[in-house]
């Protein structure tokens, strides 16, 4: 009887329970506490990331050029061209430009009235309140909106260069050296041509070259004009091609009166 009693209880003996600190519960916890994120790598990658929506915005100065001797520019001329260049202006936000417009016209009221009347905290509150950034401060180097679509803005709009011409004041006449190897061409043999840049906005440069001239000389003309700095280059385009440097733009099928692309690299 007692032998049966005892095989009643199992066949085989009971197995001890797991204690917590056993070693096969080390075990079975080291898997789950290594994949466990660790909070400190994270924030440390994170931080070094810009928000998009987080965009440089310097305050807004006041800029300073001087124009060449062989571009004099008036006051007339200056006026004129700053209209031409905020009704052409086909890109961009219509009322960020309306915004960039207002703010030039405050600077240029400032600049009349001897640096006094506070245009520049209205022109940077102008600029604020449109939604608009100044990665530099001068607006010569462009501004960008909140959708990040760049504006660029030539020094002759933001202000007046300081050795502009007066009315009726004579240009300078050009050395001996400057006239060397240029040749007298009347306007019957020359040609009116505008070219509209890739850049600062998309501004057209009007200029008159003569009819035999190549396309490299009309880069070049284009590019003094327009002021390019020295390290960028420029190809002129017509109807979605490049055009060859060393012919002509009759040569290449040219049509008087037809705009031009300057597209700027560099």
């Amino acid at each position: 009887m007692g032998c049966c009693a005892s095989r009643a209880a199992g066949t085989y003996p009971a197995l001890p329970s797991p204690q917590p600190n056993s070693s096969q519960a080390a075990i079975n916890t080291t898997p789950s506490n290594t994949a466990l994120p660790r909070p400190s790598t994270t924030h440390t990658t994170t931080s070094h990331h810009r928000p998009l929506n987080e965009r440089f915005n310097v305050p807004l100065r006041t800029h300073a050029w001087t124009a060449r001797k062989s571009k004099p520019w008036t006051r007339t001329k200056l006026d004129r061209e700053r209209i031409a260049f905020f009704d052409t202006r086909v890109t961009g936000r219509p009322e960020i430009w309306g915004a960039i417009r207002a703010a030039v016209g405050e600077l240029h009221a400032e600049a009349k009235n001897g640096g006094e009347g506070g245009g520049t905290a209205t022109a940077q509150t102008i600029i604020d309140a449109a939604g608009a950034t100044l990665p530099t401060g001068d607006l010569a180097d462009g501004v960008y909106d909140a959708l990040g679509a760049y504006y660029g803005i030539p020094e002759w709009v933001v202000c007046d260069p300081v050795n502009v011409t007066e009315e009726g004041e004579a240009p300078e006449v050009e050395d001996e050296e400057d006239r060397k190897g240029k040749v007298v061409v009347t306007e019957r043999d020359t040609v009116k041509v505008t070219t509209r840049l890739s850049e600062r906005g998309g501004i057209d440069v009007r200029i008159r070259i003569g009819r035999g001239e190549t396309v490299k000389t009309l880069a070049r003309m284009v590019a003094e004009e327009s002021d390019l700095p020295p390290q960028k280059h420029l190809k002129i385009a017509y109807l979605g091609k490049i055009l060859r440097e060393n012919d002509t733009l009759a040569a290449q099928g040219w049509r008087e009166g037809h705009m031009l692309n300057g597209l700027v690299f560099g």
